[in-house]
């Protein structure tokens, strides 16, 4: 499987100006919950921060398919959900990357690689920061023979994840796991050595939480970790009514 999709689809995101630079600074924040929340507060424009997100994100994610080793995936994470590609819940006119993650599972679970790689490819061209698509994919790959690019994948699947487990313990609110989809969740427990038992969705402080109940797969202790997912939460916030109807249809079905 070649990048070019990917290239060809930043290409057409971009324009016609050459490739910007973007060097981070003291006060860009790693995690977009504080920031946004400022911005909730001071009502500034959400699309003033998609500008610059867009920019942002853009800067890092050419980075990292030139193979730069040294991006945070923390900001690259907080900086794509800066941008209108960022839809945690499916709800964009036209986005499909929830059908194509049912998809990608059920190709994985029948080892059919060329269709689990199609799928993850759809998925990443949108999202390049989706954990589970980057590690279906490279599982893919290298089950049909392209080591280098199954194992760059494999590489920045393991570099989301240790983005999250660097913003938190996941032992409390305070120090929960900064999340920006509550798709993040299945993946950080399988690299913690866990298995999800039970989720209870938790507002406090002006934040929302999922709290779950986990076993470790090895102990078979049971403990509480909290996930942060102030975030996509802040985001539904900003859509229109009839979009989040839609999605409280979508839930009752």
């Amino acid at each position: 499987m070649s990048l070019l999709p990917v290239l060809v689809l930043l290409a057409a995101m971009a324009g016609p100006s050459e490739k910007t630079v973007i060097q981070p600074t003291a006060g860009d924040r790693p995690f977009a919950m504080d920031s946004l929340l400022v911005a909730k507060q001071k009502r500034i424009s959400p699309d003033m921060l998609r500008d610059i997100g867009f920019v942002r994100y853009t800067a890092l994610l050419m980075r990292s398919l030139d193979g730069d080793t040294t991006v945070d995936y923390s900001r690259m994470r907080f900086w794509f959900t800066q941008t209108r590609k960022y839809d945690p819940f499916c709800l964009s006119q036209g986005n499909q990357v929830c059908e194509f993650r049912d998809s990608m599972h059920l190709a994985y679970t029948a080892k059919n690689w060329n269709a689990v790689r199609q799928y993850a490819t759809r998925i990443l061209q949108r999202e390049l920061c989706d954990i589970e698509a980057q590690s279906l994919a490279s599982t893919a790959n290298l089950q049909l023979g392209d080591s280098t690019l199954g194992q760059l994948q494999g590489w920045t699947s393991r570099k989301l994840l240790e983005s999250i487990r660097s913003s938190g313990d996941g032992k409390s609110p305070e120090t929960a796991y900064k999340l920006i989809s509550d798709l993040e969740e299945r993946p950080l427990l399988a690299y913690l050595g866990y298995t999800k038992r039970e989720v209870e969705t938790v507002e406090e402080a002006g934040r929302v939480f999922d709290k779950v109940k986990a076993v470790h797969n090895e102990s078979k202790k049971t403990v509480d970790l909290w996930f942060d997912l102030t975030l996509p939460y802040i985001h539904l916030e900003q859509l229109p009514d009839s979009v989040k109807a839609a999605r409280t249809r979508g839930q009752k079905k």
